[in-house]
């Protein structure tokens, strides 16, 4: 098996993107003793740079397919913009610009590939599978793609996701840890990736002490309003709910505003909380731990 970055990372004890940067003579904001140490490092590990021989646009440019509705734009996508602009940031770092296509708009694959223009593919948030007609185009085509965020495993290509079994789990934790004792799970979206990882995450959290996972769901036409709404009546009428985790800061927004309307306490009587990274309000709510910025660095140096 080939030497990786995430290799290096790991046995010089630095981000993905320290490495990155060290071993691209173009690169610049690193020391250089730190330079020439991670490019020992590198010589003794074996590490070869990948890449594949092709037009003289390899370097400049690469693909960003993804799906977003019109209505969706402001924050579209489960990590919303903060991700894309981690990965803007990714790809300025590494001198690339970018050519995207929402599919949302057309769903055959982008001309940019048949045309040569790429040398890779990042595939944000995209809930497919092995069939699409996509990565099969992207399979005979060999051209490199990694898919960020995405639900599961992909045959032949790289995955790099926030790992919301382990935020969640940490976060049912942190309510455990307040004093709850009897935690719920809320969603307006039981069939989303993220909702099915996110609730695994929770119940190995209440497994682990010996309680029983419960979830309140909801229809995913519902709004966050009405869905707020409409859980925190429940917690009020089932009387024994004192903790819930939200699948979106909106979401628990909501459930808070409606608790309090029904004059509950949060969190004295009942605390709440709620992970979307797009939030930029977490009054009263716990936010996730996720590093975007390592995760896109760690993308787009899987394409070289």
């Amino acid at each position: 098996m080939s030497v990786t970055v995430k290799d290096i990372a790991d046995r010089a004890n630095v981000s993905t993107a320290t490495v990155s940067r060290a071993l691209n003579p173009e690169q610049t904001g690193i020391k250089p003793e730190v330079r020439n140490e991670i490019v020992a490092l590198a010589e003794r590990m074996g590490y070869k740079k990948r890449g594949r021989k092709s037009n003289k646009t390899d370097n400049a440019y690469v693909g960003i397919i993804y799906k977003r509705e019109p209505t969706t734009f402001a924050s579209g996508g489960v990590l919303g913009d903060r991700l894309y602009h981690a990965m803007e940031i990714s790809l300025y770092h590494q001198g690339k610009q970018a050519l995207m296509h929402n599919i949302a708009l057309d769903d055959e694959p982008p001309a940019f590939l048949k045309d040569g223009l790429v040398s890779g593919v990042l595939l944000v948030e995209l809930d497919i599978d092995n069939d699409h007609k996509i990565l099969k185009e992207l399979k005979q085509m060999k051209i490199p793609a990694v898919a960020v965020n995405h639900p599961g495993y992909l045959d032949n290509f790289d995955v790099v996701s926030v790992n919301y079994v382990q935020c969640y789990q940490l976060m049912a934790k942190r309510l455990l840890e307040k004093g709850c004792q009897n935690i719920a799970f809320a969603s307006n979206d039981f069939g989303h990736f993220v909702t099915r990882n996110s609730f695994l995450g929770y119940s190995l959290a209440m497994f682990e002490i010996g309680k029983t996972p419960q979830e309140t769901t909801w229809l995913k036409e519902s709004d966050s309003a009405d869905v707020g709404k409409g859980i925190a009546r429940e917690i009020v009428a089932d009387g024994t709910i004192d903790g819930v985790l939200c699948m979106s800061n909106k979401i628990a927004k909501n459930v808070i505003a409606e608790l309090q309307a029904l004059g509950k306490k949060v969190p004295g009587d009942v605390k709440v909380c709620g992970f979307d990274p797009s939030s930029k309000d977490d009054t009263a709510i716990t936010a996730a731990i996720y590093n975007l910025p390592e995760m896109t660095d760690r993308a787009v140096e899987l394409l070289q």
